[in-house]
């Protein structure tokens, strides 16, 4: 193995390390277990960013549940787009197709469940 591939090795195997630890401490926490419990799994989504998903099965989409920012996994501090709020669940979904459905905001985690039951009933309803 030349050093170049080595690096690359050595970085792959530090993120996969890293992303271990992140998931290993969101499912511990409450929210964790309860959107595990309903099927979710903690996702990289990309440049940074994180959230819980759960495939639709059979149909290419997917729900997503993110803060209120679209960008992580939990809440922290006010609500990205209305101040001195508390922070909220985003809940939406995407497909293979990059569509997407309208996003709706949940203030506990057992509404973010009931919401995400209600989007993949929809999606059902319209590709099955």
């Amino acid at each position: 193995m030349n050093t170049d591939s080595n690096t690359i090795t050595s970085a792959a195997e530090r993120w996969r390390i890293w992303w271990t630890g992140v998931v290993a401490v969101a499912d511990g926490t409450p929210e964790g277990q309860a959107f595990n419990a309903g099927g979710f799994h903690l996702e990289h989504t990309g440049g940074g960013c994180t959230a819980w998903e759960r495939p639709v099965d059979g149909t290419g989409w997917r729900i997503l549940i993110t803060d209120s920012e679209g960008l992580g996994h939990t809440l922290e501090g006010d609500h990205s787009f209305r101040p001195g709020k508390p922070d909220c669940w985003l809940i939406g979904a995407q497909s293979d197709d990059d569509d997407g459905t309208d996003c709706e905001e949940a203030d506990s985690v057992e509404q973010a469940l009931e919401i995400a039951d209600a989007i993949e009933q929809r999606i059902r309803e319209k590709t099955l």
